[in-house]
C-alpha cells in the first residue's frame, strides 16, 4: 500500500473515547451548527457507508459493538484506523482546536506517524490586534510570531488563511492592489484604533477590518515567499460563517494572476474547493504557484469523491493535486477522508493502464505534497 500524506487535517477531540449515542457521534458529518442537522447527520449515504466500513474492516455487526472495541482498545484503535486508510503523515492545522489535543498530545498518541504544523494566520493576528494597541506594535509582535515559526519542536510546513471566513475571497482584489507588499505604512494609529476597536467588540476579524487585515495578510504572504512556504487557503464548502458564493476559488484569479505576473506570489494550496473542482482544476492549470485539494469533502461528501476527482484530473496536472481529509474531532474522519481517497482515486482512473494509475496514485497520496512542503 503507497503511504499518504494527508496534507489538511485537524486534530482530535480530547474526550474523543467518549462513548455517545450514534446521533451525536456522527455529528462530525456535517458543517451545520444546529442541533436537528447533527443529529440527522446519522441518517445519509455517507453515514451510512462510513458505518458499513467500519463494521466490516472490525469483523462487528453494530453501532454499540464499534463504541465498545473503540472505547476499550483506546489509541491502539484510532492507529488501527489510521493503518487501514495507509496514513504515513498528518499536517495539522492547530489554529482551530473546540477542546482538541493540541499537536504533542496528538503526535504522542499517533504511533510512528510524521506530524507536521500549518500556522493559521488569523489566529495570530486576531491575537495581536487584541494584544497590541498600535499598529507598531501588532505589526512587530507578527513579524516575530512568525520569524519563531521554526522553532517550534513540531515543524511547521505551511501558512494557512480563512480568508473566505472573515469578509470573502473577493477581498484578495485588494490585496492585489498592494503589489510588492512593500507599504505597509498607510494605516494611520486612528485608523488602528478603530480597527482594534472593533475586533474587541466582535472577538474576531471581520469585513470592518479589511484595511488592516490585508496588510497583516501582506505581510504573511510576503513571509511565506521568502521562506518558500506554501500557503493554504480555505475555498468551497465550510460552516455557515461563510457564504459558499464567496468561497469560489475563481474570486481569487486577480490576486493570483497580478502577483504571479510579478514573480511574488507564494505557492497557494487551494483547500476542498467541492463543489468548485472544475475552477480550482482551472486555476492550477493555469498558473504554476497554485495546487489544490479535495479535503473535507472527501469525508463530508464521499460519495461524490470520484467524480469530483475526475473532474481534477481532467483539466490538472495530476502533480497539482493533492490528498487530505480535513479530518476533525474523532479520527474515523482522518480514516474516512484517506480511505475514499484511495477508492475514489481508483475509481477515477479506471481504463488507465496499470502502471499510469499507479504512478498518479503515488503522485496525489504521496509525492505531490512531500515536494510541495518539502518533507
Amino acid at each position: 500500500m503507497i503511504r499518504a500524506i494527508d496534507n489538511h487535517a485537524h486534530s482530535i477531540s480530547a474526550d474523543y473515547l467518549k462513548v455517545c449515542p450514534e446521533k451525536e457521534f456522527f455529528a462530525f458529518l456535517t458543517e451545520s451548527s444546529q442541533p436537528r442537522m447533527k443529529e440527522m447527520a446519522c441518517r445519509s449515504l455517507n453515514a451510512e457507508q462510513l458505518k458499513a466500513e467500519l463494521y466490516r474492516s472490525f469483523n462487528l455487526s453494530n453501532f454499540d459493538d464499534y463504541m465498545a472495541l473503540r472505547a476499550g482498545s483506546a489509541h491502539v484503535h484510532l492507529n488501527q484506523l489510521f493503518d487501514l486508510a495507509g496514513l504515513d503523515t498528518l499536517l495539522i492545522d492547530d489554529g482551530f482546536s473546540r477542546g482538541f489535543l493540541d499537536l504533542a498530545a496528538f503526535s504522542s498518541i499517533s504511533g510512528n506517524r510524521r506530524i507536521f504544523r500549518v500556522f493559521r494566520l488569523e489566529a495570530l493576528f486576531e491575537e495581536a490586534i487584541k494584544g497590541e494597541d498600535t499598529f507598531a506594535g501588532c505589526l512587530a509582535l507578527v513579524k516575530a510570531r512568525l520569524s519563531n515559526l521554526c522553532k517550534s519542536e513540531i515543524k511547521t510546513v505551511a501558512l494557512k488563511s480563512v480568508l473566505a471566513y472573515r469578509g470573502g475571497l473577493s477581498l484578495s482584489t485588494k490585496l492585489a492592489e498592494l503589489e510588492s507588499f512593500d507599504d505597509l505604512s498607510s494605516l494611520t494609529d486612528a485608523e488602528y484604533v478603530k480597527f482594534r476597536g472593533s475586533l474587541l467588540k466582535s472577538g474576531r476579524i471581520d469585513s470592518s477590518l479589511a484595511p488592516l487585515y490585508l496588510l497583516l495578510l501582506a505581510e504573511a504572504f510576503r513571509f511565506a515567499r521568502a521562506e518558500q512556504l506554501p500557503v493554504q487557503i480555505h475555498c468551497g464548502l465550510g460552516d455557515d460563517d461563510a457564504l459558499l458564493e464567496e468561497s469560489n476559488p475563481l474570486r481569487l484569479q486577480p490576486f493570483i494572476r497580478a502577483l504571479s505576473r510579478l514573480a511574488k506570489l507564494p505557492k497557494l494550496v487551494l483547500l476542498h474547493t467541492f463543489p468548485y473542482v472544475k475552477e480550482a482544476a482551472y486555476l492550477a492549470s493555469m498558473y504554476e504557484e497554485i495546487y489544490f485539494d479535495l479535503s473535507l469533502c472527501s469525508f463530508l461528501a464521499a460519495p461524490a469523491l470520484a467524480q469530483g476527482i475526475k473532474e481534477a484530473l481532467a483539466m490538472s496536472p495530476y502533480e497539482k493535486l493533492l490528498a487530505g481529509s480535513d479530518g476533525h474531532s474523532q479520527p474515523e474522519s482522518h480514516f474516512w477522508g484517506m480511505f475514499n481517497y484511495r477508492s475514489a482515486l481508483g475509481e477515477a482512473l479506471q481504463g488507465c493502464q496499470a502502471s499510469l494509475r499507479e504512478k498518479i496514485t503515488e503522485s496525489v497520496l504521496c509525492q505531490n505534497a512531500s515536494l510541495l512542503y518539502r518533507i
